[in-house]
Order: C-alpha cells, then sequence, then structure tokens
C-alpha cells in the first residue's frame, strides 16, 4: 500500500515512522479542524511563515503534496 492510499483510506499514520514532532502533530490537527495557517499561528503564538515551513516539512515526511491529502492523515503514536 502507497502512502496516498494511506491518506486516501484514513488509515493512522504512525508518528514514530515519519518522525513527526509534538509540533507538526499539533498543526496536523488544526488543519483537520479547517483553521488556516494565520489561525494556526496565532493559536500556537508562532508566525505564519513558520507554519507553512511545518507544513512543507509534514508533506516531505508523510509523502503528500497538498493540505487536502493532510485532512485524511491520522497520527498516532502506535504502528497500526
Amino acid at each position: 500500500m502507497t502512502n496516498t492510499d494511506a491518506i486516501k483510506s484514513n488509515i493512522a499514520v504512525d508518528r514514530n515512522m515519519y518522525g513527526l514532532t509534538d509540533r507538526q502533530l499539533e498543526v496536523i490537527n488544526l488543519v483537520k479542524l479547517g483553521k488556516t495557517n494565520k489561525q494556526i499561528g496565532a493559536e500556537l503564538f508562532i508566525s505564519e511563515n513558520t507554519v507553512k515551513y511545518h507544513l512543507k516539512t509534514i508533506y516531505d515526511k508523510i509523502g503528500i503534496v497538498s493540505r487536502s491529502e493532510l485532512g485524511f492523515i491520522s497520527p498516532t503514536s502506535t504502528s497500526v
């Protein structure tokens, strides 16, 4: 199963396997709530550019290319 297949079927992504940090998990969860980069930055007390950097890093680690794909991610701390 490819990363895209896992994403489309809403399979949990093992945060340890992808090396996701606590902050990256926070960003993922806020994106899933429909927050904009500006809103995420305000909530986490970071700049909008830092949010963009976190998103790029998350995309690279998980192997996705868009924010909409991120909506299918269910981060977990254990393997599935």
